[in-house]
């Protein structure tokens, strides 16, 4: 009997260490305060480094990039501006330059030219206009009001001659009757008049201008 016990002890206690040793440790699965904690300041300190990271990057790499851009893209626009401006500054000048006619010979003239020249001619003797003939006058000029003729070298003595003696009869309708645009050049320049001995006014280019360089009677 007491054997038997002894044998159904041992046998207990066998089974009971079996079963114990099937169990699981119960400290296997636990998480340590610590490791969470160092966990947990990592992630904050990951996080904290991207917001403080990525938006500064961003914003230094468009507070460099785009205005370097921009004011590149604004200096060469400035610098096409500029060169536009230029040519145009040359045009306008060119322009300017051939509409205050200066020319290198009675040549070089074109009709047209000469036939506003004649026209202006035309209208300040049909008016016995003096002082507007002697702006179309290069002095000195020659006057044949006399056998001779006469070199007249300022407009104030041109001025004196007075318009009864320089816009005669013959001299208004020869004018008058003249054609300005269908006149030639020739060396002596372009000619007004309206038929041959009539009286006539010759003007062109003089130091590059047009001008009146002879008046016949």
């Amino acid at each position: 009997m007491k054997k038997r016990l002894v044998l159904w002890v041992v046998t207990a206690v066998m089974l009971t260490m079996a079963g114990c040793g099937q169990k699981k440790d119960p400290l296997e699965n636990v998480v340590y305060e610590d490791s969470v904690v160092q966990e947990n300041e990592n992630a904050e300190e990951g996080t904290a480094d991207a917001a403080a990271q990525t938006p500064e990057e961003d914003t230094a790499d468009a507070a460099a990039q785009t205005p370097e851009e921009d004011t590149a893209d604004a200096a060469a626009q400035t610098s096409e501006e500029e060169s536009a401006d230029a040519e145009g500054t040359a045009d306008t000048a060119d322009s300017e330059e051939t509409a205050e006619g200066t020319y290198e010979d009675n040549f070089a003239v074109d009709t047209n030219t000469a036939a506003d020249f004649g026209g202006k001619i035309k209208e300040a003797v049909a008016g016995k206009d003096i002082e507007k003939l002697a702006d179309l006058t290069t002095f000195p000029v020659y006057v044949g009001l006399t056998e001779e003729g006469m070199v007249v070298e300022t407009r104030e003595d041109f001025i004196a001659l007075g318009a009864e003696k320089l816009f005669t009869e013959e001299m208004v309708k020869s004018i008058a009757g003249a054609d300005e645009k269908s006149l030639s050049p020739s060396m002596a320049g372009f000619t007004l008049y309206d038929g041959d001995d009539a009286p006539s006014i010759t003007f062109g280019v003089q130091e590059g201008r047009l001008g009146i360089s002879g008046i016949n009677y």
